[in-house]
C-alpha cells in the first residue's frame, strides 16, 4: 500500500492507497474531487462516469474508512463497518477512523482525493 491523503469536508486524512489498476486509473482522471451522498447509515457514494476497469473480490471485512468500487461505476466510502460480504475493488483505507460517523454526518459530503505523491530518493 502507499501513503496518501485524501479530503473529506475540507478535513485531510492520512490515506493508505491500494497498488492496482483501477486506483491507477482512477487517480488519473482530470478531476478527483467528488459530492458523495448518503446510504443506509453507513456509506457515502457516487456514480463514476466513464466507468474504470474493476477487479472485484469478496470482501468479508468491510470497515470504517474503506474506499472501494462497487461494480465498475460506483465509488464508496464507508464510514461504519459493513458485516455482509460485498464484491468490491479495494481502492484504500483511513489510516485512522477517529470521528469519522461523527464528521460525515447524515447527508452529502465532499470528497477530494490527493494522489499519493512518488517517494524522494
Amino acid at each position: 500500500m502507499r501513503k496518501g491523503k485524501i479530503r473529506i469536508n475540507e478535513r485531510e486524512f492520512p490515506f493508505l492507497w491500494e497498488e492496482n489498476y483501477t486506483v491507477e486509473k482512477l487517480l488519473m482522471r482530470p478531476t478527483l474531487s467528488f459530492t458523495l451522498q448518503e446510504l443506509n447509515g453507513c456509506l457515502k457514494y457516487i456514480m463514476l462516469q466513464p466507468p474504470l476497469p474493476y477487479q472485484p473480490q469478496i470482501a468479508d471485512d468491510i470497515r470504517s474508512g474503506d474506499l472501494v468500487l462497487y461494480g465498475n461505476s460506483w465509488l464508496v466510502l464507508f464510514y461504519n463497518p459493513l458485516v455482509a460480504p460485498m464484491n468490491v475493488t479495494r481502492l484504500g483505507r483511513l489510516e485512522d477512523t477517529a470521528g469519522l460517523e461523527e464528521m460525515v454526518g447524515p447527508g452529502s459530503v465532499s470528497l477530494e482525493l490527493i494522489a499519493p505523491q512518488e517517494e524522494q530518493a
